[in-house]
């Protein structure tokens, strides 16, 4: 169970009252943030019992859980998949892109699944690494779904090459024939209507084809290690999902921002033609971070335990590169200012926020070589120290910086992770 972040005394249990999980703003977080680890700690003891009571059943089979929006922030419904990795043999998930891509910009939604499967295969406790990606969109959606939506056979394909090609062991689509009745009546399917092969189970058939043809060769072929590391900060994912309702992408304030930043930032590395693991925080604190990877990007990283800056410097210390944006470190897991880390994180990036400012109106921010991005919904005003200006706001102010090391830490004085989910930034010009 979490650690209780508060004591309040109780004559009787008729005084106690559930704990909303949004308040105002000077109502207790400590109180929230209980709330909400209560439900994912009471999630993972049920699935725990569940899968006891299946081996005691059935002790050869693996266990595996099937989680659905992996791209967006579970923690308000009670689950986590770092929290599930540790009590299933292996993970699996759902690619449903009407229903869980909608955050990415249109042309972008093919690579959720590849983000998809990266999560499952960077959490899954596999000792091999085995993911499945459990149900890939088979058919089109029109009612039951946010958006209407038919993948035509080459859409199909590409899903497919892009679950492989990050080390699913299976892909399973969601149905082969259309449901009969209820909301999901004729949608889903690989079979058309006619009952007849659509283009989407012609070209899935194509695929195993050329799997089978080639075993020998995809036997041998494993995902490339990881060069670049995305740190999923669940803390900052908890206060996100504590602080507001909104789930608008393009509303600052929302539960879905740090996932977002997350989602941002992989898109920006899949431009750059960069492998990646996502890595939860207990990785970075344990020092069990994949060796290959010699840069760790925090986007949207408000809250940082004490933990994880210390991995971060021994990170920095073995020759690494942190990537940072926003407010990076400005608070602790309990939603305080963490004052006591500013020498910590000045040792990192060679900087100090002196000021937080609101962007009332647009501002753009140039890099040394005349790249130019928008900033958004905030700059820092920093004080450097042993940190370079690499990029500047309109008015000259520093907007990157870089420790004045061989290694060390860039950060960003926006929120730019994010931009890269709202409209595509092209080309990674900052790296």
């Amino acid at each position: 169970m979490a650690e209780p972040r508060y004591y309040e005394q109780a004559e009787t249990f008729s005084q106690v009252e559930p704990v909303p999980l949004h308040g105002g703003a000077f109502e207790s977080y400590a109180q929230r943030l209980d709330t909400l680890w209560a439900a994912v700690d009471n999630l993972d003891g049920k699935l725990r019992d569940l899968g006891s009571w299946i081996r005691a059943l059935d002790p050869v089979h693996p266990i595996h859980v099937n989680p659905h929006n992996v791209g967006q922030n579970l923690l308000p419904i009670g689950q986590s998949i770092w929290h599930q990795a540790e009590y299933t043999d292996f993970l699996g998930c759902s690619a449903h892109v009407p229903w869980h891509s909608g955050r990415f910009p249109a042309d972008r939604r093919p690579q959720s699944i590849a983000l998809y499967a990266d999560l499952m295969k960077s959490a899954t406790s596999h000792p091999e690494g085995m993911f499945w990606v459990n149900e890939l969109q088979g058919g089109p959606t029109w009612f039951s779904s946010p958006a209407a939506s038919c993948p035509s056979g080459t859409q199909t394909a590409f899903w497919l090459w892009e679950a492989i090609g990050s080390g699913a062991r299976a892909v399973l689509f969601c149905c082969f024939g259309c449901r009969a009745g209820g909301d999901e009546a004729g949608e889903w399917n690989l079979l058309n209507l006619l009952d007849e092969p659509s283009g989407r189970l012609l070209a899935a058939k194509e695929v195993s084809r050329l799997l089978a043809q080639h075993r020998a060769l995809f036997d041998k072929t494993r995902p490339a290690a990881p060069q670049v590391l995305l740190l999923d900060s669940q803390n900052t994912a908890a206060l996100c999902a504590i602080e507001t309702t909104a789930e608008e992408k393009r509303e600052p304030r929302n539960r879905n921002a740090a996932s977002d930043a997350l989602c941002g930032a992989y898109l920006c590395c899949c431009d750059l033609g960069l492998s990646v693991a996502v890595i939860p925080e207990e990785k970075l604190w344990n020092d069990r971070c994949p060796e290959s990877a010699g840069v760790l990007i925090l986007p949207k990283t408000t809250a940082l335990d004490e933990r994880i800056v210390d991995g971060l410097l021994r990170f920095q210390a073995r020759g690494g590169t942190v990537i940072a944006d926003r407010l990076c470190g400005l608070k602790d897991p309990g939603g305080n200012l963490a004052r006591e880390r500013v020498g910590k994180l000045e040792a990192l990036f060679g900087m100090q926020i002196a000021e937080i400012r609101g962007l009332e109106k647009p501002q753009t921010v140039e890099t040394e070589n005349g790249e130019r991005f928008p900033a958004w919904f905030l700059r820092v005003d920093a004080r450097l120290t042993d940190g370079k200006a690499a990029a500047a706001f309109q008015d000259g102010d520093p907007a990157v910086v870089r420790i004045q090391k061989e290694h060390g830490g860039v950060r960003i004085f926006t929120a730019f992770f994010r931009q890269a989910l709202l409209d595509t930034l092209g080309n990674g010009a900052l790296f």
